[in-house]
């Protein structure tokens, strides 16, 4: 067995992945929407596309655009970042993205998405992160998550919206 490449002997024989990893170099690494990366060719073809560090996805995230749910591989959901469709991976708990991600409500699923806090105005722009939360400011659960002034919408995706009393700012 090649022990840097085989999934059931990775890293030596016998030592085998789980379902949602694949083996590389020799280690057990995540898979599919959600692996990290540094460009598109680290990703399966099942997730092609990888958003890199420099814009706030920590370690990078392997991900493919969607128009359905029937687009995404196992273990992720299409989600819209308001100009796009992407596939990110689900999780129950924080427990079950990587290090430096959240496990963010969308609806009736959560996805992991990246906490703010690694790399604030590469992830917010000019928005603020809110360190308690690891949520940009703009993007919100509920209430706390936005400015002095706005309220988070109800809808998907919940975003920090100006009162019709409050002047917010650009």
């Amino acid at each position: 067995a090649d022990t840097d490449a085989d999934a059931a002997n990775c890293g030596a024989c016998g030592r085998r992945c789980a379902a949602t990893e694949r083996c590389r170099a020799g280690a057990c690494v995540l898979s599919g929407a959600g692996a990290p990366c540094a460009r598109n060719t680290d990703c399966e073809a099942s997730a092609a596309t990888c958003f890199p560090e420099a814009i706030g996805w920590q370690g990078g995230y392997c991900t493919r655009q969607c128009a359905r749910e029937t687009d995404c591989p196992a273990g992720s959901i299409c989600i819209s970042d308001g100009s796009a469709n992407f596939c990110l991976r689900t999780c129950t708990a924080a427990a079950g993205c990587r290090a430096g991600y959240l496990c963010r409500s969308v609806g009736a699923e959560s996805v992991c998405y990246p906490s703010c806090a690694f790399n604030p105005q590469a992830l917010c722009g000019a928005s603020s992160c809110n360190a308690a939360t690891g949520v940009c400011r703009f993007v919100c659960a509920g209430d706390g998550d936005c400015v002095a002034g706005s309220r988070c919408n109800a809808a998907t995706p919940r975003r920090c919206q100006c009162t019709a009393a409050t002047n917010c700012g650009p």
